[in-house]
């Protein structure tokens, strides 16, 4: 391996870990930030935050082993310590055989993960409103906003939730939230089933034209994992191969620089 080489593979490896320590970096900040503002939020509810706590925390380990392995890269890169760098490939490939074992699980346990947050999202609709859980309930509204859908199951989800109701405890006709009744953009509601729908009206929900196509947001979900499954699979694998093509460039530098003290 010649003097050109031999620089292009270690500046490649420090580009490329200077990414990953940027991006580890970035997930760590957003696992903390998370965390804190879930807890702030969430904390005196009735809701079972351990859903929530635990992926803020998978962010947070996500994003501390990224940072760790880029900055072990990029060290072991420009400066040519052999150490960092067998501790960068090693931890990589960990990283790797990791993200194997979960895309594994996530295909293997999808239906669990399903019910998991239909059950997390029941929970929020369920919360005593007030200005703390807002947040929580404005994000459940622009989730059925987006992907037309209602309750984590069902509308029926929503005929015993506080959501809606006044101080004085009235719902004054209403049943359903704004967002179970927005329709689609081809096909908008008129204001008769805009009202039918908020009142939670069989003529309305029990329609197979019109209710009964609004599926509970845990069914929208999943569809929309199962549709936009192919160019997931297909982010994950350029992922994949970018960190493989880390581990190469690792070997090959750990090569050169036992080479050069060889020869020395």
């Amino acid at each position: 391996m010649n003097i050109c080489e031999f620089k292009c593979i270690r500046y490649l490896l420090f580009g490329f870990n200077l990414i990953f320590w940027i991006f580890g970096l970035v997930l760590l900040i957003i696992g903390i930030l998370a965390l804190v503002d879930l807890k702030s939020v969430l904390v005196e509810s009735h809701m079972d935050v351990s859903t929530f706590r635990a992926a803020a925390i998978l962010l947070i380990i996500v994003g501390a082993s990224s940072f760790v392995i880029g900055f072990l890269g990029c060290c072991g890169a420009i400066k040519e310590i052999k150490c960092f760098l067998y501790l960068f490939a090693f931890l990589l490939l960990v990283l790797i055989i990791l993200e194997i074992i979960g895309a594994i699980l996530a295909v293997v346990k999808k239906d669990d993960l399903v019910t998991i947050f239909s059950k997390s999202y029941n929970q929020v609709i369920h919360m005593k409103p007030s200005k703390q859980e807002e947040i929580a309930i404005e994000g459940v509204f622009t989730i059925q906003s987006q992907l037309n859908c209602c309750g984590g199951n069902s509308e029926k989800d929503y005929l015993d939730s506080p959501i809606e109701k006044d101080e004085a405890g009235f719902r004054n006709g209403t049943k359903l939230p704004y967002s179970c009744c927005i329709g689609t953009k081809k096909t908008p509601y008129t204001e008769k089933q805009y009202q039918d729908c908020r009142k939670a009206s069989p003529a309305f929900w029990d329609n197979p034209k019109l209710g009964m196509e609004v599926p509970g947001c845990g069914t929208a979900i999943s569809d929309l994992i199962k549709k936009n499954l192919i160019p997931l699979s297909a982010i994950a694998a350029v992922v994949l191969v970018i960190e493989i093509l880390g581990i190469i460039l690792a070997v090959l530098l750990i090569r050169q620089l036992n080479q050069d003290r060889t020869m020395v």
